[in-house]
């Protein structure tokens, strides 16, 4: 059992883990948190879902284990809510969604209603440098 998967971008599989190898990458990056030992119906479904929290509310750090932050609102970056391009700039996922549809759409009406264009496709690229966007996927690294 690996108690470093919560720092890991992919998702972990956690329905496959034992309720005591939950209980140990709880301990581990939660040692505060306290563990009702009174089995009940939900226990597991809890176990697996705050696991789950400390994945998704664990903050992406680079190589020198600085913080990465959204190069759009500068705020750091978890891994339950970003995106990565294929040019590796990094986004929350609420922020780059919402720029490219601000800015495309803007971008287009205003040609549409200035008669420069009657058709249009949008093409999107990444805010930070340019590069084309063939499809968005979330992180999976």
């Amino acid at each position: 059992m690996d108690l470093n998967c919560i720092k890991y971008s992919i998702r972990p599989n956690l329905h496959k883990l034992s309720e005591s190898n939950l209980i140990d990458i709880i301990n581990e990056y939660e040692p505060k948190w306290i563990c009702d030992k009174k089995k009940h119906e939900n226990f597991r479904d809890e176990l697996v879902a705050k696991v789950f929290n400390l994945w998704s509310e664990y903050e992406l750090k680079d190589n020198n284990s600085n913080s990465i932050e959204c190069l759009i609102c500068w705020d750091k970056l978890t891994n339950g809510n970003n995106m990565t391009f294929d040019c590796g700039h990094k986004f929350h996922s609420n922020c780059i969604i919402k720029s490219l549809l601000c800015f495309s759409t803007d971008t287009y009406i205003d040609k549409i209603n200035n008669k420069e264009i009657e058709k249009f496709k949008i093409e999107y690229c990444c805010p930070q440098c340019k590069r084309p966007i063939d499809s968005i996927d979330f992180d999976k690294k």
